[in-house]
């Protein structure tokens, strides 16, 4: 009969409670419930419940696996479970006081004790599987997972488990730069490498993924405006080990000094649609790689490298730079085969120097170099050149475009545009091609200055299809404007060049094309608003060994709003077109000319013109002084003529007002207003004719008429009698 309890407060002496507590005592030790209910009605553990209790906190922490029956184990603590390979079941070991338990090798749970309460007890393991997937790390427990956290400095110190990849919110800040890696089965020193190839708090690598292109912001750029060189060097560095693009996005601009690219770097593409800036003063960099080494401060050093494609952005930042025309946005020494778009602003120096591997020293040229586009703007007239060219062979250039180069840096006079200048005779600038060309300038909208070697130009073989100039005075430069200067070639073709000025300037005699020392040229060119057209070998140089001369070259100037056509010095095969508009007198005191020879300042080779075929017309204008003009007397007559042309324009007088003066020496033939003969007499001045000279005159009144005269050593004489 069951014993009915009081509700006395604790402790009690009833008899009815310590019977009824008795039964209780019986029911804590010998029941397989998990718990009794007291007098008051109050729940408790019994044994099992208490036992049932420890196994759940055991299992909440987690099995821990120690190894298997076949293979040999020792179970030390509650949580240890050994697995039974031949049907996958794991076990715990139920006797907690009889820890550790020992498992020999080849074993089963019924050769260690058996199965049962006591033994051997099979344990549930998708149970512990499902907590622990719900948990924080949950998803490093299933391989092909991927495991995610906020920074990459967070992914180097994570325990990413079996997950296959780790990916990152960000690198430095959430949303900017974030990245995803792949377990790569490698291990390291836990916690090292870097944004390509890190391992993690465990010792387990993982690589980037990528889809052919790395950001640079996943490297950690900021572009802040703070000095970023080490890490862009770094994502360099890895671009071209992985064979990745290196990218910058559009308006990321990060700033860096002395960035080094080396055969290392062979094949990097680049895909920079921010610019980089150039940072600091534009000193050169502390580190020195070779002795041959820029000089200067630069952005880019492409140092034998090969292979490279793509398009860089560079911003110069010129306004903070140092007085030093050697400040270069890239210097690329030697390499081949680059197929690069360039995108330069504010720069100091050039946007891009180009010489052989060693720099000056007589070394390998870069090869094969293609650019689709070089565009270089300045917000004012500051920097040397868009692009020097010193050493090369092999270049081609889609289109070319310099915005405000040239200027003063310090004191000395820039020029602007593309300049192709060797350094030294053993630099060859050879096989260089440009489709189309712009510059607008205030020193030289283009540049040649070449070299001689044993007699022979090292400068060969240049071509530009077309070609635009525009010319700006700055009175503060007080430099003489040369629209192009073209000095020691072989082999140069402009198909066709506008060359204008923004108004007319007279200052230091501006001049659209000055061409001395090229040989087998075939020049086009039209100028505007330059006081002289065109200078033709009139400027003997030391650098191509004292002389000026033109050799067997085509050149056409088409001047318009001009003062001089052309003058002409030094020639050896000149076939000469000149076609004027607009002669204007732009300087008073001075005289309106088409064509003038001259002695060239020679510093070696006296001025001779031979093989000269001069073309010379003009329209309407001012009133025009000369036609054509020989100051020289060295002019071989038999092989030089004036021909083809039309001076009918220019009211001759024979004083004042000449179409031919000392012209004697060269031979004419069709030239309206000289030879065909329309009415009066010949046209009389200063040494017009040469013997030989043959005028056109089918209206003498002579009977029977003559069909023409021709000039003798005794003055002319009638010839052609023609029967009536």
């Amino acid at each position: 009969m069951a014993t009915t309890p009081t509700n006395l407060s604790v402790p009690s002496e009833s008899p009815r409670d310590l019977k009824f507590n008795a039964g209780k005592i019986d029911e804590f030790v010998t029941s397989l419930a998990l718990q009794y209910i007291d007098r008051f009605g109050d729940a408790h553990y019994t044994i099992e419940g208490l036992k049932a209790l420890v196994l759940q906190q055991i299992y909440n922490l987690g099995w821990n696996p120690v190894g298997s029956f076949q293979g040999g184990a020792t179970v030390s603590s509650a949580g240890d479970i050994i697995q039974d390979e031949t049907n996958g079941v794991w076990y715990r070991w139920d006797d907690l006081s009889s820890l550790p338990k020992a498992v020999q090798a080849g074993s089963t749970p019924g050769s260690t004790g058996g199965i049962g309460e006591g033994k051997w007890l099979a344990v549930d393991v998708n149970d512990v599987l499902r907590k622990d997937l719900h948990g924080s790390n949950g998803s490093t427990l299933i391989g092909g997972s991927v495991y995610v956290v906020d920074y990459f400095s967070d992914a180097k110190v994570a325990n990413a488990g079996k997950s296959k990849y780790i990916m990152t919110r960000g690198h430095h800040e959430i949303g900017v730069g974030a990245a995803t890696y792949f377990s790569d089965g490698t291990t390291g020193a836990p916690s090292t490498g870097n944004e390509l190839k890190f391992y993690d708090a465990t010792g387990n690598g993982w690589y980037l993924r990528h889809d052919g292109t790395i950001d640079c912001r996943q490297f950690g750029v900021v572009a802040d405006g703070s000095d970023e060189t080490t890490k862009l060097q770094l994502w360099l560095d890895c671009c071209a080990q992985s064979g990745a693009e290196a990218y910058i996005p559009v308006n990321v601009f990060p700033s860096a000094a002395g960035l080094i690219c080396t055969s290392q770097h062979n094949g990097l593409k680049f895909k920079w649609h921010g610019y980089v800036k150039h940072w600091g003063d534009g000193t050169k960099p502390a580190t020195v790689v070779d002795s041959w080494d820029p000089s200067s401060g630069y952005v880019l050093y492409l140092k034998e490298v090969s292979d490279l494609t793509g398009e860089i952005r560079i911003d110069g930042v010129r306004t903070s730079k140092i007085a030093d025309e050697h400040i270069h946005n890239i210097h690329s020494y030697g390499g081949k085969n680059h197929v690069l778009s360039l995108f330069f602003k504010e720069t100091r120096g050039d946007g891009i120097y180009l010489n052989a591997a060693h720099g000056n020293q007589d070394s390998t040229p870069p090869s094969n170099m293609t650019y689709p586009l070089v565009e270089s703007v300045n917000s004012d007239y500051d920097g040397r050149n868009a692009m020097s060219i010193i050493c090369a062979d092999g270049v081609s250039i889609g289109t070319f475009v310099s915005y405000k180069h040239g200027g003063r840096i310090g004191t000395v006079m820039q020029p602007g545009g593309l300049d192709i200048e060797p350094n030294y005779s053993y630099q060859p600038c050879t096989n260089i091609q440009i489709d189309s060309y712009y510059s607008r300038s205030c020193g030289t909208g283009f540049t040649i200055f070449g070299k001689v070697n044993t007699g022979n130009m090292v400068v060969r073989n240049i071509s530009i299809s077309k070609m635009e100039i525009v010319m700006e005075y700055i009175s503060s430069n007080n430099n003489q404007l040369r629209g192009s200067l073209l000095m020691g070639a072989d082999g140069l073709y402009i198909g066709s060049s506008h060359i204008r000025c923004l108004s007319n300037y007279t200052a230091n005699s501006p001049i659209g094309a000055q061409i001395d020392a090229c040989y087998n040229a075939d020049i086009n060119i039209s100028t505007e608003r330059f006081y002289q057209g065109a200078a033709i070998g009139i400027k003997a140089w030391t650098e191509v060994g004292g002389i000026a001369r033109i050799v067997n070259s085509k050149i056409s100037v088409t001047p318009r709003i001009f003062q001089r056509g052309a003058v002409i010095g030094d020639v050896n095969g000149l076939d000469f077109v000149l076609r004027a508009f607009t002669p204007t007198l732009m300087s008073v005191g001075s005289d309106v000319g088409l064509v003038q020879t001259i002695q060239s300042d020679g510093l070696g080779s006296s001025t001779f013109i031979k093989s000269a075929r001069l073309s010379v017309s003009s329209g309407p204008g001012a009133a025009i002084t000369w036609g054509v003009f020989c100051v020289n007397t060295n002019i071989d007559r038999e092989t030089c003529i004036i021909h083809d042309s039309d001076l009918s324009s220019i009211v001759h007088n024979g004083t004042t007002t000449n179409r031919l003066i000392s012209t004697a020496n060269f031979q004419k033939r069709n030239i309206a207003g000289v030879t065909p003969k329309g009415g009066g007499d010949t046209i009389t001045g200063t040494a017009i004719w040469g013997v030989g000279d043959v005028v056109n005159d089918n209206t003498t009144s002579s009977a029977g008429g003559y069909i023409g005269k021709i000039y003798t050593a005794s003055g002319w004489k009638n010839y052609g009698a023609i029967s009536a």
